[in-house]
């Protein structure tokens, strides 16, 4: 494979794995999903029942299972909600599984985004990517976010370097797929900030405060 460096590139890139996760788990949801329906028609060939006067009760058909050893609808039943539960584990492992990959592909994206500058949305963005981490930070805000494929946040407050203007907005650290960070060398007490989504969008709710030395984390909305 050619060597990503473009915004584009990384865009294909996304949206191929993307749509290759996706259809991996459809198939594999359709193969247990079949496999669930032939076992529940085995059932009704080995246990027939039927409802009476359509009323919940229900009763064992004569069939090649010998009178006697299964002579209500009880084992039906019973075998019916071991297939169902099998059935609905096997789902959620799928779902889990391919939730997985997703992640470790959005990371991917993070990765490339990282060692590739310049495939940003714009200048800022390519600034939040690369914003390089202090080497002793006093404190550490740690922000989780899912931005999606292209976005970043940034952080404006009356903290040091901050201001509340937008336009003065300073960068955030991506560390991961839905993971960002601030963090400062320099002296505070405390102060107040918001998340602002590309330098442009404020989160909503209320300012949030820090103490020196006390990291926190948050979860804005927007």
């Amino acid at each position: 494979m050619h060597q990503i460096t473009s915004r584009n590139d990384i865009e294909k890139w996304y949206r191929t794995a993307y749509q290759e996760n996706k259809q991996e788990q459809e198939k594999a949801t359709k193969e247990c999903t079949e496999q669930f329906e032939r076992d529940q028609e085995q059932l009704r060939v080995d246990f027939p029942i039927v409802k009476q006067n359509n009323q919940n009760t229900e009763k064992l058909f004569q069939s090649h299972i010998p009178l006697g050893s299964n002579n209500n609808a009880q084992v039906h039943v019973q075998k019916f909600e071991v297939l169902l539960s099998n059935y609905q584990e096997q789902i959620k492992l799928i779902n889990n599984k391919y939730a997985q990959n997703l992640q470790i592909i959005k990371a991917k994206v993070q990765e490339m985004q990282h060692s590739s500058p310049g495939t940003g949305t714009s200048e800022r963005a390519s600034a939040s990517m690369h914003a390089a981490p202090s080497s002793r930070p006093m404190t550490y805000i740690t922000i989780k976010c899912d931005t999606g494929l292209g976005n970043s946040l940034w952080i404006c407050g009356n903290g040091p370097k901050m201001s509340w203007d937008a336009a003065k907005a300073l960068p955030l650290r991506c560390v991961g797929t839905d993971t960002w960070v601030y963090e400062t060398t320099e002296p505070f007490q405390a102060f107040s900030f918001k998340i602002l989504l590309n330098g442009k969008a404020w989160e909503t709710g209320q300012d949030h405060s820090i103490e020196r030395n006390k990291p926190i984390e948050i979860t804005p909305q927007f």
